[in-house]
């Protein structure tokens, strides 16, 4: 009882198989249900019959024309002379000859295999005569029958109930199984798709015992069987691993290759043998065609064993060769080496030349694999995309979601314009959303965000279809998912509604950057969720002394509009990064400081210990960015002092004609709030001007309306010209910075009904000839005065922030009398006669002012 002896095998082969109520067997003769281990009708009763066949053979020995017949049915030429033959002789066969008959079928090719495939009547009559006798045959022919069967790709209904009748055979024959017969019918029944579970539990036992026996063709196909099948057998491959270690120099190419692939398809770790699998294959590269040297690149990086040595060999080894590569093989090779991260600039430039023209002939994964490989090691070619980009809409019903999202990553990655694409991709996501994971869609709504492409019927689809599934979302796709909607602007209150009530009870499985996130979109995307925000910060409070600086910073700026940001944590926030400013990166410092100079939120301590961290020093390590974030903020927030200003100059002097167009402006406006021209460094001479010249085609609205505001500061406040851009340059800022429409507060409309109270004239939102524009403009006692009624973002903490600043000091200089009306004041002020009363004398102050100023009235 073959069954038994696995009690000795370990890991559980022998008490799976045995809980199984169609295992439970023995190829014992004639498999009798007198067996105790057999129940009458199970598969062991139907299917063991070894000693009915020996029982045949004597009654009914091989006559000379048995032998005769089995030489004609090997010699046939052709299906249709084969089956001329079987029809003849079918019913004096022999069980020989009908194995030589499947045998001769496995030679068939072309249309001749399409015949096969048919099911005419002769193939018919094989497949119920195959079906009745299988059986009775050995396990040799058994296994023969299968592989032939596989080879033919004979699967559907017409053939499942002789794949049914193989597998009983074949589980009753195992124990008669020689190692290539194991390997064989696992083979066949791995390539067929056929499933045979408990036939595969029992080979894996049988095979395991005789791997000492087995070839390295035997040992390969039965890895390749087994991971192709998706059937679990880790004992197995455990000691086939340990057979075949000591062996591998003994194995060709193509078994090496079949069995690293095998253990990486089937993710089974097995370190010892990849390192001795890459010793070998080092020295048999050479003769490794194009097929194996992409197949065993794509296995290491599967199975995430570092291999430098080999992939260098293989890069070596399939540079000179590219042009022999398949596009399948191209692209495999590029996956491979971007999946494990491993350099080769020259084998990417070739893979290009190659697989360009022959992108006609890839498939969909192919093309996705390629894409997905070129973003991953950020090696752009402009002709392989474009190509890429066509080839792909023209397939693009037929791509995988995960092929979709990875195209559409890819694209985007590389900075590579394809609207075809893109809007092609949007239109199969929109039609096929329901068969995308959680995952899938969080990448596809990810890439067309940072891509800045419009998709309003995808995301609109999206945003139907992902409300029920919300439950299946990680924490961190919940986030993501409600970030992405709110970046792109898309209205989608109901999808918002279901992720806050989603997350809400979850909010301990966030880790504190997607706290931040959810946060962030919730905040920004104006959507009234005020639980969700104070459950935020009810949850990050308190973990706040495990954050990093980044995810400090991040929560800081979550809350960048002071009437969403929950002081508590916000002043915890404060306290845990002052105690850690000298940790803080220097993108961390510049994120943190720019959180609270845009939330309002005072912060003195911090700021002031941020400004502490601006050194010369520190100053090397700061991106252009971040140096203008940081010094931006400290201005904005009245924490900036003049040492602090000239430590920036003199390390942006030098870098100033390299800077990018935001970065510049940034920099140029905060010393124009600062009012503090440079003595340590020349920063606005020559070559600024220059610099600004040469980025004229990149100054976006802000940049223009930043470098506009410092004219008026460098040339009107200051009387400079050295180092002006072009009057042309100029131009264009100042158009910009008048272009601007302003919508008037309820505040702002009080004051304006309270000024027409006063009985005179007034202008609502006058726009200055330099732009600026005043709230009103009245006429006090033949003065005209600017009026400004300033809201929460012109202050912090009550003081006046240095935008504020800037506006006031520079409307005054062009020589306006000037009122401000802070919110909160005049909030305080409850009745009309309080309202009029504190109107009329800050107009009285305003005009003295002016008439001691002597400023020319406009």
């Amino acid at each position: 009882m073959w069954v038994a002896d696995m009690a000795g095998f370990g890991s559980g082969y022998a008490a799976r198989l045995l809980s199984l109520p169609h295992t439970r067997t023995c190829a014992w003769a004639g498999g009798s249900a007198a067996c105790p281990l057999i129940r009458p009708g199970s598969l062991a009763s139907r299917s063991c019959f070894p000693a009915a066949g020996l029982l045949r053979f004597l009654s009914s020995p091989p006559r000379p024309a048995d032998f005769r017949l089995n030489r004609e049915l090997a010699s046939a030429k052709g299906v249709e002379d084969l089956l001329a033959l079987y029809e003849t002789h079918c019913d004096s066969l022999n069980d020989r000859n009908l194995t030589t008959c499947w045998r001769s079928l496995a030679q068939a090719q072309g249309h001749e295999r399409e015949l096969v495939q048919s099911f005419g009547e002769r193939i018919d009559m094989l497949e119920r005569q195959t079906r009745s006798r299988v059986g009775t045959l050995d396990a040799s022919q058994v296994c023969g029958i299968a592989r032939t069967m596989a080879k033919l790709q004979l699967r559907g209904d017409n053939w499942n109930a002789l794949w049914e009748a193989v597998e009983r055979a074949g589980f009753g024959r195992c124990r008669e199984m020689v190692p290539r017969d194991c390997a064989s019918i696992a083979w066949a029944f791995a390539k067929s798709g056929a499933p045979a579970p408990a036939l595969m539990d029992a080979i894996a036992v049988e095979a395991a015992r005789q791997l000492n026996k087995s070839t390295p063709q035997d040992l390969a196909q039965l890895a390749w069987a087994y991971a192709t099948a998706g059937h679990a057998a880790p004992v197995l491959f455990d000691l086939l691993a340990d057979a075949s270690i000591p062996r591998l120099r003994t194995f060709k190419s193509q078994d090496l290759v079949n069995v690293a692939w095998a253990y990486a398809t089937a993710g089974h770790s097995a370190p010892a043998l990849f390192d001795a699998i890459e010793s070998v294959s080092l020295l048999q590269l050479r003769g490794f065609n194009p097929q194996d040297l992409a197949n065993i690149a794509w296995a290491f990086a599967t199975a995430n064993h570092a291999a430098p040595a080999l992939l260098h060999g293989i890069a070596c080894e399939a540079g000179p060769r590219i042009g022999t590569f398949r596009p399948v093989e191209l692209a495999s090779t590029a996956w491979a080496f971007a999946k494990a991260g491993y350099e080769a600039p020259a084998l990417f430039d070739a893979i290009a030349v190659a697989a360009t023209p022959q992108l006609g002939r890839s498939n969909p994964h192919a093309l996705a694999n390629l894409a997905w490989a070129f973003g991953t090691a950020r090696h752009r070619e402009a002709p392989l995309l474009k190509a890429i980009a066509i080839e792909s809409s023209r397939q693009l019903p037929q791509f995988s979601p995960q092929g979709l999202c990875n195209l559409a990553w890819a694209f985007l990655v590389l900075d590579y314009a394809a609207p075809v694409l893109l809007d092609g991709i949007a239109n199969e996501t929109r039609l096929r959303v329901a068969a995308f994971t959680p995952e899938q869609l969080i990448a596809t709504i990810r890439a067309f965000e940072q891509a800045g492409h419009a998709s309003p019927a995808m995301l609109a689809a999206i945003a139907v279809d992902l409300p029920p599934r919300l439950g299946a979302f990680s924490a961190h796709g919940l986030a993501t998912v409600a970030r992405s909607f709110t970046a792109v602007k898309h209205d989608a209150a109901a999808l918002l509604d279901a992720i806050a009530a989603e997350a809400q009870p979850r909010l301990a499985e966030f880790r504190a950057w997607d706290l931040g996130i959810l946060a962030q979109a919730f905040a920004s995307a104006g959507h009234t969720a005020p639980s969700l925000l104070r459950s935020i910060a009810s949850e990050a409070t308190p973990r706040l002394d495990t954050f990093t600086t980044a995810e400090l910073a991040h929560m800081a700026f979550a809350f960048t509009d002071q009437r969403r940001g929950p002081p508590e944590l916000l002043d915890a926030i404060v306290t845990v990064a002052a105690s850690r400013v000298g940790d803080f990166s220097p993108r961390d410092l510049a994120d943190v400081a720019r959180a609270f100079a845009r939330n309002g939120h005072a912060a003195p301590a911090l700021l002031d210990a941020i400004a502490a961290e601006v050194t010369p020093l520190r100053l090397r390590d700061f991106s252009d960015r971040d140096i203008a974030s940081t010094v931006q903020a400290l201005v904005a927030t009245n924490r900036a002092t003049p040492a602090l200003l000239e430590f920036v100059a003199a390390e942006v002097s030098p870098r100033a004609t390299q800077m990018g167009a935001d970065s510049l402006s940034t920099v140029a406006r905060a010393f124009a709030c600062a009012d503090h021209m440079p003595a340590s460094a020349p920063l606005f001479d020559r070559r600024f001007g220059r610099r600004c010249d040469a980025l004229a085609d990149d100054f976006g609205e802000a940049d223009l309306t930043r470098l506009h505001q410092w004219r008026l500061w460098y040339a009107g406040e200051r009387g400079c010209s050295d180092g002006l851009p072009s009057d042309e340059l100029l131009a264009r800022s100042k158009a910009t910075f008048c272009d601007v429409d302003a919508t008037p507060s309820a505040t702002q409309r009080q004051v304006g009904a309270a000024l027409s109270a006063l009985g005179c004239p007034v202008e609502e939102e006058v726009q200055l000839e330099e732009g600026y524009s005043l709230d009103y403009v009245v006429e006090w006692r033949g003065e005209r005065v600017g009026v400004e009624v300033d809201g929460p973002q012109h202050f912090i903490d009550r003081e006046p922030n240095g935008r504020a600043i800037l506006k006031r000091r520079q409307v005054r200089h062009l020589g306006w009398s000037l009122v401000s009306v802070p919110y909160w004041e005049w909030d305080a002020l409850q009745s009309e006669e309080r309202r009029l009363g504190f109107l009329a004398a800050a107009l009285q102050r305003a005009g003295a002012v002016g008439e001691g100023e002597g400023g020319q009235r406009p």
